[in-house]
């Protein structure tokens, strides 16, 4: 049988809940070992180590750079969410239909506390 996960994660295929899988004759270093090549050129491995360090140091500066982007730009991003939602339609529906199915109870005992809230401000 072929493994029911495109990209297994490591947990993946420790709990695999499948006997015949195609993964069960790995051990796990091996595993780890292939999803993990440790042939990385020098290049790459400095040039990552770099940008990590810059990024640890920058943390804060970069994060408030990324939010003064987004409110600079914040109508542009919400004409594209706007955009999005339009041609996935049915997507869309279907997100909010599984949202509202999720944990139908809670939502239905929110309105209950919220008109007996109301009624009791009212009365």
């Amino acid at each position: 049988m072929n493994c029911p996960y495109i990209n297994p994660t490591v947990q993946q295929c420790e709990n695999c809940p499948y006997p015949d899988c195609v993964n069960d004759d790995l051990s796990l270093a091996e595993y780890r070992e292939d999803i993990n090549p440790q042939e990385v050129p020098r290049e790459v491995r400095m040039a990552r180590e770099r940008a990590n360090r810059y990024a640890i140091k920058n943390r804060q500066a970069n994060r408030e750079r990324s939010i003064k982007h987004y409110y600079v730009n914040k109508e542009k991003y919400n004409e594209q969410a706007t955009q999005w939602a339009k041609e996935n339609r049915e997507r869309t529906n279907a997100l909010a239909r599984e949202r509202y199915n999720r944990d139908i109870e809670r939502r239905r005992q929110y309105q209950r506390d919220y008109r007996a809230r109301k009624k009791s401000e009212v009365g």
